[in-house]
């Protein structure tokens, strides 16, 4: 057992703490704070919004044809 702990506080020379290029195995991602990125509850990007949706519609799921609208709309919501 004492063994077993050993090697792992030892860990690979090739990465710091014995991690693997994954991160440390067994932690869970974690998820951003709340509010970091606040919903819309006022509509005030729902214009842009609109607009872009339409463009996915007209596009058929092709999101690289509506980048631009992405763009705009993701301004839009960083700066209210």
């Amino acid at each position: 057992e004492r063994e077993r702990e050993r090697e792992r506080e030892r860990g690979s020379k090739a990465t710091p703490g014995g991690m693997a290029f994954g991160g440390a195995r067994g932690i869970g991602a974690k998820a951003p704070e709340k509010g970091v990125f606040p919903l819309d509850h006022f509509g005030e990007c729902k214009t842009v919004m609109k607009d872009y949706l339409a463009c996915l519609k007209q596009e058929k799921g092709d999101s690289l044809e509506c980048k631009l609208l992405s763009k705009k709309y993701l301004e839009c919501r960083m700066d209210k």
